[in-house]
């Protein structure tokens, strides 16, 4: 049984390119975007 290594989190970069080219997990949250303009209401946005 061959066993995949899990892709990296990014805690250091904000480089698109380099969360692809390095394989980091990536995780596209446009929808959500279009969705939190729409209804117009405050949001909290933290980071880890």
């Amino acid at each position: 049984m061959i066993k995949k290594k899990p892709n990296k989190i990014p805690l250091d970069t904000s480089s698109f390119r380099r969360l692809r080219e390095e394989s980091y997990i990536y995780i596209d949250k446009t929808r959500w975007l279009y969705r939190m303009i729409e209804e117009g209401t405050a949001y909290f946005f933290s980071r880890p």
